[in-house]
C-alpha cells in the first residue's frame, strides 16, 4: 500500500512498482482519523498487514534561533507522530495475522547534530528511541499483562 499527501503521486508509484494487488491512498497521515480509517480498508483488502515501513519525512534547514512554532510542528508531526500513528495501526492489524515486521526510517542526524536541523534532528532521535519503547512493549504476545515497571 502506498500512502502519500499527493493523490496522482501514490497512483503513480502504485503503478510503478507493477502488482495488481497495491492499494494506494491520498492522505496526510499526521492525522489519526485518516491513518485509522486507511489501515481500515487495508485490514479490510488483505486480512490484515504483514509489514509496515515508516518513511513519511520533511525538513526545514533553518538555524535553531530562526524556527517558527509552526515550523517545529511540521517537522516533528511529519516525521515522528506520523510513525507513532501508523505503527499503532499497523499493531492492531498485525495482530489480526500474527505479527508482523516494522521498520521506522531514522537518519544519522538522530546521532549527530546539525546546527541547521534542530527539528529534523530531534524527529529522528525521537525515532530511535520509540521503536525501542514500542519493540519492548510488543515484543511479546498482548495476552501477557505487562506493567510499566516490569
Amino acid at each position: 500500500a502506498i500512502v502519500d499527501r499527493d493523490g496522482e503521486a501514490a497512483r503513480r508509484t502504485s503503478e510503478e512498482i507493477g502488482r495488481h494487488d497495491t492499494l494506494w491512498h491520498e492522505g496526510n497521515v499526521v492525522d489519526a482519523a485518516t491513518t485509522t480509517s486507511i489501515f481500515d480498508k487495508m485490514v479490510e483488502s488483505w486480512g490484515g498487514i504483514d509489514d509496515l515501513v515508516n518513511n513519511a519525512g520533511t525538513s526545514v534547514r533553518k538555524m535553531p534561533q530562526d524556527f517558527t512554532e509552526d515550523e517545529w510542528h511540521h517537522v516533528m508531526d511529519t516525521n515522528l507522530t506520523s510513525a507513532f500513528l501508523c505503527s499503532q495501526a499497523a499493531y492492531h492489524a498485525m495482530l489480526k495475522v500474527g505479527g508482523g515486521k516494522m521498520i521506522n526510517i531514522g537518519s544519522m542526524m538522530s546521532l549527530f547534530g546539525a546546527p541547521y536541523a534542530t527539528p529534523y534532528a530531534s524527529s529522528k532521535g525521537g525515532i530511535v528511541q520509540m521503536t525501542r519503547a514500542m519493540a519492548t512493549a510488543w515484543r511479546s504476545p498482548p495476552s501477557r499483562s505487562a506493567s510499566p515497571c516490569s
